[in-house]
């Protein structure tokens, strides 16, 4: 039996909706200063001195949270390629991908209508926070589609190795940043309550596929902790330690982050009602359900770490898609004329922010700023800026 495709005429829509994110992307393009500290790693096991920031024989300390990345910037510099030219590409490619996977996902796997899959798509092509983490120079657009290709595979369930490819988009994962292996273990686990609740895991091949996931997670991880316990003398990066502290103030500060992300945003205040709709929704057997717990979980998470302290909310670019599948899901069976305009009034609140256009007073979002050592408040395009 043939997979299904796309219609000739939704390459051309799909062609479209990537427009406005590239012209985000281009606008916002950058290079972060924190990508240099991974890269100062990556030249230095380039030439030889092993992944260490100091080549005067201190004692190595695990001073990046993207190993992963630090390697590919190696590679990049072996290459004759600086990684500050050639890194924020890769990132960029990544999120373009991103973009093509979720329409075709929730068009031929969920089944959606097409207005349904174009509203959502769309929603996360004019998503700023999207576009500005595509470049950066940082892992987070990898890091967010090894985070929803995983997912993916997990919930698709498709051939007879998907356990294995979903532990090699795992492995990806777990090596990008250092709260990856966590997020594989929360997949797995979904997945595994999952099956059981739909009656696949007593059938045996469920259960065969998530054990191998598992396995292989757990052994891949396991070999880059050795190496990491032999280079630093740790089990855990130095950055963990330094930034989680779990407590009244830090619970108090990551609140106080999500209330400036909806604030200035303001389209993130329709994602409870699509998670509510995507809840109700037994489109893929409860693959809504599980987008919308996913992309909770990406909530919670930066509640735990207390926010972040760079420009446009980058701890929660990992929740975009999985906010676009519950769209996709919440948007199907509503009318087409109420999906563009739900859509596009979406888009537009996510967007005024870009242009400098607040509708939340100023004096309301500086009380939700978490940037407290600068004295002062700054929207996210000054801190963008800067």
């Amino acid at each position: 039996m043939r997979a299904p495709r796309l219609a000739p005429q939704e390459h051309g829509l799909l062609a479209l909706l990537l427009l406005p994110w590239l012209f985000l992307t281009n606008r916002y393009g950058f290079v972060c200063d924190d990508a240099f500290i991974t890269w100062r790693y990556s030249r230095n096991l380039a030439q030889g001195a092993g992944a260490v920031y100091n080549t005067d024989g201190s004692p190595p300390v695990e001073g990046y949270s993207d190993w992963l990345w630090m390697v590919l910037g190696a590679i990049s510099e072996r290459a004759g390629l600086p990684p500050a030219q050639s890194m924020p590409y890769v990132s960029a490619f990544t999120g373009m991908v991103l973009l093509i996977v979720l329409y075709r996902f929730t068009r031929l796997r969920l089944g959606v209508s097409p207005q349904a899959a174009a509203g959502a798509t769309l929603f996360v092509a004019t998503f700023p926070p999207f576009a500005v983490w595509s470049t950066s120079g940082l892992e987070t657009m990898p890091f967010t589609l090894a985070f929803f290709g995983t997912w993916l595979l997990l919930v698709d369930r498709r051939g007879p190795r998907w356990g294995v490819w979903a532990g090699l988009a795992a492995i990806v994962l777990s090596l990008l940043r250092t709260e990856g292996v966590a997020w594989a273990a929360v997949i797995g686990a979904l997945a595994t309550a999952r099956a059981v609740a739909d009656g696949r895991w007593r059938e045996g091949d469920d259960r065969r596929q998530i054990l191998t996931y598992a396995t292989i997670v757990a052994v891949a991880f396991g070999v880059f902790e050795l190496w990491r316990f032999q280079t630093y003398h740790a089990w855990v990066a130095n950055t963990a330690l330094a930034k989680v502290h779990l407590n009244p103030i830090t619970l108090l500060r990551g609140s106080m982050y999500i209330g400036l992300f909806a604030t200035t945003l303001l389209s993130p205040l329709a994602w409870p009602w699509a998670m509510r709709r995507a809840f109700r929704s037994d489109h893929g057997n409860g693959v809504g359900a599980f987008a919308a717990t996913m992309a909770l979980g990406v909530v919670a998470y930066a509640v735990v770490v207390s926010g972040d302290y760079m420009a446009w909310f980058r701890i929660l670019v990992p929740a975009v898609p999985f906010v676009g599948v519950t769209l996709a899901v919440a948007f199907d069976g509503l009318p087409e004329a109420r999906v563009a305009v739900s859509a596009i009034t979406l888009s537009v609140l996510s967007l005024l922010p870009a242009g400098e256009v607040h509708l939340v007073p100023e004096i309301v979002r500086s009380e939700l700023g978490i940037r407290e050592k600068l004295g002062f408040f700054r929207s996210e395009n000054q801190q963008w800026q800067a």
